[in-house]
């Protein structure tokens, strides 16, 4: 499967929460991770984290007052990753179920989509590797970056679609696929090896 970048962005493909309408109440957290969700997230089947650090509580709260996705972050599975050359992302990760959809959190940044979207891997987040004193390259230059991003089922590797038309090939590992790229990704490229399982219901 392939999935379109919509350019460079700190917070992965979910845009920003609108406030809730005053007839339409906030989404409550989810109780449990849904058999749709344990059936092709793979970190969701991962034991619930022991220890759910404050930024984590305080995303998930931010994103419930937000009226968008009320995750739980009880409900949190914890990753840690290798850190890899070049690379500027967390080590330490939480995936978790929300209202309608999934959400990543790691270091002081997190994302939600929808379960749609995270099922073909879209639930990531994108960090830009400083350049020198620069946050951000300038303009026309290269955009050094980590995505990190919750992989979908069945997703045996991984390879980014640069913009200078080179392919960065990243890694996945316990649910969770992290990448190193040179410059812009325009596309993530996920083999399946296996056959994504039959979703309960269908």
């Amino acid at each position: 499967m392939v999935l379109a970048l919509g350019g460079i962005t700190l917070a992965g493909p979910a845009g920003a929460a609108a406030p809730p309408a005053a007839d339409n109440p906030r989404p409550k957290p989810p109780r449990a991770v849904s058999e749709v969700q344990r059936a092709t997230i793979p970190a969701l089947r991962r034991p619930a984290a022991k220890t759910i650090p404050p930024a984590v509580r305080e995303f998930a709260h931010a994103r419930t007052n937000g009226g968008d996705f009320a995750p739980n972050s009880s409900l949190a599975r914890e990753v840690t990753i290798p850190s890899l050359p070049g690379s500027n992302a967390p080590t330490k990760w939480y995936v978790m179920p929300a209202r309608g959809g999934v959400c990543i959190f790691g270091g002081r940044a997190g994302s939600c989509v929808p379960n749609a979207l995270a099922q073909h891997g879209a639930l990531y987040l994108q960090f830009i590797t400083p350049v020198g004193a620069d946050a951000i390259p300038p303009a026309g230059q290269p955009v050094p970056s980590t995505i990190v991003g919750a992989s979908p089922e069945g997703a045996s590797s991984v390879v980014a679609k640069q913009q200078d038309g080179q392919q960065v090939e990243g890694k996945i590992m316990k649910g969770v696929f992290v990448l190193v790229a040179t410059d812009e990704v325009t596309e993530l490229n996920f083999t399946n090896r296996v056959p994504m399982p039959r979703l309960p219901g269908r």
